[in-house]
């Protein structure tokens, strides 16, 4: 996620008037909360979602879009909310090198490569 740089420091902010007018990489989290369900499914990842969005007075509707890794329970999770979702940038990128190179993938979409990738692992 690419953001001014006022937005991410406070107003006064040292950092802000050395970065003002630059474009800055982060990423806004609301909470980092340790997940004690034993089952991860799409409700339970919801209901946690839910806790942290109370915790800090925000609604669903805040959010204007959730960027997480496509686990099915993280898309379920933000239909349930009625967030839209995207699957993050890194997450899709390592995906398509795995399937680029047919490390994964049903039916494999790179044979011949995954075949040279998985000799040379064998001889490291």
């Amino acid at each position: 996620m690419m953001l001014e740089a006022e937005i991410p420091y406070s107003k006064g902010s040292r950092a802000l008037s050395k970065n003002a007018g630059t474009i800055l990489d982060v990423a806004p989290m609301l909470g980092f909360e340790v997940f004690t369900n034993t089952k991860h499914s799409a409700v339970n990842v919801a209901a946690m979602k839910w806790r942290v969005l109370t915790k800090y007075s925000e609604r669903q509707s805040d959010i204007s879009l959730v960027t997480e890794d496509g686990a099915s329970n993280n898309k379920a999770a933000a239909k349930l909310l009625r967030q839209p979702f995207k699957v993050c940038f890194p997450h899709n990128l390592k995906r398509v090198v795995l399937f680029s190179t047919g490390m994964t993938g049903k039916p494999n979409q790179n044979k011949d490569l995954a075949i040279v990738i998985s000799s040379m692992s064998r001889m490291a």
